[in-house]
Order: structure tokens, then C-alpha cells, then sequence
């Protein structure tokens, strides 16, 4: 009897220190002040910034409606053609048009008093129009000038006990991959564990196929065979956006400008010196060694080859001919290293060598890299602007979508979304359900407040539109067909 009480004590004692976690717990009320003039808004006690402070218009408050739909889980999609702004909230969907006094609720139109409208940048809506509108109640203090919104979010998913995750795959977001975890680990109390190895995107999609991991991670989406092998449908959530650089190792280790024709005869070993004179016309004002090009390349599967090759075979029909695209190749010429670290590692090593790296682990090894000429003629620096620049492109429903040779003239051509890959169905081997929420817990987490250290390691976090996506392919996922609750 001793031993049940005592259990059942910590029992209540775990539960109560689980509603510190950041992830929200089964119908946790939320509350939200806005103040008319000030650009910082208080969620549930804490203080944040936004860009466009709320303000009064034809007698009604308006503010960001970025700031209330993030804060009770709604999501929000904006169509610049209609100018319209489209807010889901669980069953619920608002429709305003900017400019409109004419809005709807699942269909049924409503006239407001005034128009929703742009200011920098931001979408100003009326505040108690869309908070009611999705069941949430709304109070106003004259005195402070101050709205309050309070209601409850229930559609957060979390595990009922301690559980391990595994995960493995790609090497490019290991570093990012070791700080989400350890923060989720941290903010869950324990709850929830993730053991990631970087063993390669090709290694992490085989460990998915043969199911011995509960996701696997890849800078390369799954290919129609992988799939097939998979025998299940295998959902794909972008999670970061990198750049993979050209880097090298010269006297004084200039910065260089190449261009992705030039970058594809050097890896082809077409050029086999660094005073050629196709490198020189890229780079007049450099006095460039009579030294002999060493080219490094992964060993190993890798997405970063992935995305290496996909951008070469966009912007060389040489090298699309010879090489082609692929997480592995039959390289002509060079030394193979395994992971980034390898390459890194050859390239410092080695003078007048040449090699394909992601931008954090350059950074991490003091490599120079650099700047390469994008389709619109510009020479791009890769930094997480130009990064975020070069996914200004459509996502479809299944986020398997290229990036690489970007149509935006400010976007590093070698730009990649990684991801990480999960069964729709999560009843497989001996997984149980409560595994199955822990995924779905870190998941939606990787998908708000996880984007806020990707920026201090060097990723750019995801846009809007593929978190949205994201969100709703998290949705899909089932443990014996039912949704995941």
C-alpha cells in the first residue's frame, strides 16, 4: 500500500511539473494582453516583442494577426493575388480580405466596421471579431488601454510517460539536431529523450526502411524507390533551411567568386589548376597560385552530395550528363571523405584542395568559402539572409521541392530544406501509442518555438507557408488508422 501512495506521489508530482514544459498541455488556458502603442505583448505571464504595435481604428482595436493566431494554435495563410488572409483554427476558418469590410466564418458573411489593412508589413485585423470568431473571449481595460484574450488550445499531443526516441540520418543538422533535443528533453522534465545519430541522409533513410529508428533525417527527399522499399507512406517535414559552400584551401585564402559552370569542369577535373584561366576572369583582382586543384567529396550517402549535384546538374549539361544527381557518385577524380567533418578535414589538410561542405561546418573549422553567381547574374554570399532568400518558392503538400538554383536574384544558389522523414502510420514493430505522441510532440515543437535557435548555429528557420504545410502533414500521422490524440 506504502508503495502505491508513494507511487502515485510522484505520479502527480511529474504531471505538475510538466505544465512548466513550453509544450501546452491538454486544454491549457492561454491568455494573450495587447496594449494600444506598445510593440511587446504578454503570453501567459511572459513578454515578447512584435513588429507593429496594435492600435485603434473607426473605434475598434486592431492588431497583427500573426501575434494571436501563433499564440492559440491557428493557422494563418495569406494569398497575395485575392489580398486575403485565411485563419484556421482547428474546425474553424476566417476569411478577410485587406481593404474589405466584408468577412466570413465558415461561410457565413459577416460586415465589420472597419477593413483589415497592411502596416509594415503585418496584417492588421479587428481583435474581438477573430477572437470570438474562434471561440476565444475578449476583455478590454479603458484605464491601461490594454485587450485581454484568454482561451484554451487542446490540440497539443503529449506522451504519458518517459519515452526514447531514435533518430538518425543526415550530418548537416546535427549540430542544430543536438541543441533542439537537448532543449526539448530539458523543457518536457525528462519526458521525452532523443537519441540522434549523423550517420549520413543514406543511412537514415535505410534505418527508416528497416524500421529500426522512429524517424529518419535527410537533406534529400526519399526517391520513388526508397518509397517503394519503405512499403508505407513515409511523410517528409522540412524542419531548416542550409546553404551547402564551395570551400578551399589557398595562401591567404582569398575570397573567391565562382561561378556553378566553372565549380562543375573543377569537380569533373576538367580545371586542374588554380590559375586557370576561367577562375582568374571570375576573380581579376586576385593573384591566383600556379597550384595544382585537389577536389574532396563525400565518401559516404550524403544529402549534402544530394544538393551539391542537383545544383551542378541545373547549371552544367556537362555534368548532368556525366555525374547526374545523387546521394552518391561515381567520382571522377579526388579524395572521399566520410561526413562534412571528412571533407572539412581533407581540404584543411591539403593545400590547393577543393571541396562541398555545409555552411555550419565551415564556419565551425575557420574555412573560407566562396561567393558563387546565382541564375540572375549576382554573386551570393552564403549567410542566413540569402539563405531564407532562396526558399521564396511554392511548397507543395508534400514539401519534396528543389531550392537550389533559386529564381530569387538575392538567394544563394546552393541553398537545401533538410527533413526529417516519419511513417504515417505509427504502429509498426513494437511501438506503442505512447511513443507515437512523443513523436507527435516534438514534432509540432520543431515547428514553433524549436525555430528560434536555429539562427545562433547558423540555419535559417523555415517560412511561414512550410510551417503551415508542416502542421497539417503532422495532422496526418496515425497510430492503428486513428489520429494521433
Amino acid at each position: 500500500m506504502k508503495k502505491l501512495v508513494l507511487f502515485l506521489l510522484l505520479t502527480i508530482l511529474l504531471l505538475g511539473t510538466l505544465s512548466t514544459s513550453i509544450l501546452k498541455a491538454q486544454d491549457e488556458e492561454i491568455t494573450l494582453q495587447l496594449t494600444i502603442g506598445l510593440s511587446s505583448y504578454v503570453l501567459n505571464g511572459k513578454q515578447f516583442q512584435m513588429d507593429v504595435a496594435p492600435e485603434i481604428v473607426a473605434g475598434r482595436t486592431f492588431v497583427p494577426i500573426r501575434v494571436v493566431a501563433e499564440s492559440f494554435e491557428a493557422t494563418v495563410e495569406w494569398n497575395a493575388t485575392l489580398k486575403e488572409v485565411t485563419i484556421t483554427q482547428q474546425e474553424k476558418i476566417i476569411k478577410l480580405r485587406i481593404g474589405s469590410k466584408e468577412a466570413s466564418v465558415d461561410g457565413k458573411l459577416y460586415v465589420l466596421e472597419a477593413a483589415p489593412y497592411i502596416k509594415s508589413g503585418r496584417t492588421m485585423v479587428p481583435i474581438r471579431f477573430i477572437s470570438e470568431a474562434i471561440g476565444l473571449t475578449v476583455s478590454w481595460d479603458s484605464k491601461t488601454k490594454t485587450v485581454t484574450i484568454k482561451g484554451k488550445v487542446s490540440s497539443v499531443v503529449m506522451p504519458t510517460s518517459p519515452v526514447e526516441l531514435l533518430g538518425a540520418g543526415a550530418t548537416f543538422p546535427q549540430p542544430l539536431y543536438t541543441k533542439w533535443f537537448d532543449i526539448f528533453y530539458t523543457k518536457t522534465n525528462g519526458l521525452v529523450k532523443v537519441n540522434y545519430q549523423g550517420i549520413g541522409s543514406g543511412g537514415g533513410i535505410q534505418q527508416l526502411i528497416e524500421k529500426v529508428v522512429d524517424f529518419g533525417a535527410s537533406d534529400a527527399p526519399m526517391n520513388s524507390d526508397e518509397e517503394k522499399r519503405a512499403g508505407a507512406e513515409v511523410i517528409h517535414i522540412p524542419v531548416a533551411l542550409g546553404a551547402v559552400v564551395v570551400t578551399y584551401n589557398l595562401p591567404g585564402n582569398p575570397k573567391l567568386k565562382l561561378t556553378g559552370e566553372v565549380i562543375a569542369d573543377i569537380f569533373l577535373g576538367k580545371i586542374i589548376n588554380w590559375n586557370h584561366q576561367r577562375i582568374k576572369e571570375l576573380n581579376p583582382n586576385l593573384t591566383l597560385p600556379d597550384l595544382k586543384i585537389t577536389v574532396a567529396y563525400r565518401s559516404d550517402g550524403s544529402g549534402t552530395t544530394f544538393v551539391f549535384s542537383d545544383y551542378l546538374s541545373k547549371v552544367s549539361e556537362t555534368w548532368k550528363k556525366e555525374m547526374g544527381t545523387g546521394k552518391s557518385l561515381n567520382w571522377k577524380v579526388g579524395l572521399g571523405g566520410k561526413g562534412n567533418a571528412g571533407v572539412a578535414g581533407i581540404v584543411q589538410q591539403t593545400p590547393g584542395a577543393i571541396g562541398y561542405v555545409e555552411l555550419i561546418y565551415a564556419e565551425q573549422n575557420g574555412l573560407p568559402y566562396a561567393m558563387i553567381r546565382n541564375k540572375s547574374g549576382n554573386f551570393i554570399n552564403p549567410d542566413l539572409k540569402s539563405i531564407s532568400e532562396a526558399a521564396n518558392v511554392k511548397i507543395p503538400q508534400d514539401t519534396k521541392v528543389s531550392i537550389v538554383d533559386t529564381d530569387n536574384p538575392q538567394g544563394y544558389p546552393i541553398s537545401s530544406f533538410t527533413w526529417i522523414l516519419v511513417y504515417k502510420e505509427q504502429k509498426y514493430g513494437n511501438r506503442d501509442l505512447n511513443k507515437a505522441k512523443a513523436l507527435v510532440a516534438l514534432l509540432r515543437w520543431l515547428n514553433s518555438e524549436a525555430q528560434e535557435y536555429s539562427e545562433s548555429l547558423l540555419y535559417a528557420r523555415i517560412p511561414e507557408e512550410v510551417r503551415k504545410v508542416n502542421l497539417e502533414n503532422i495532422k496526418r500521422l496515425t497510430f492503428d488508422g486513428k489520429p494521433i490524440k
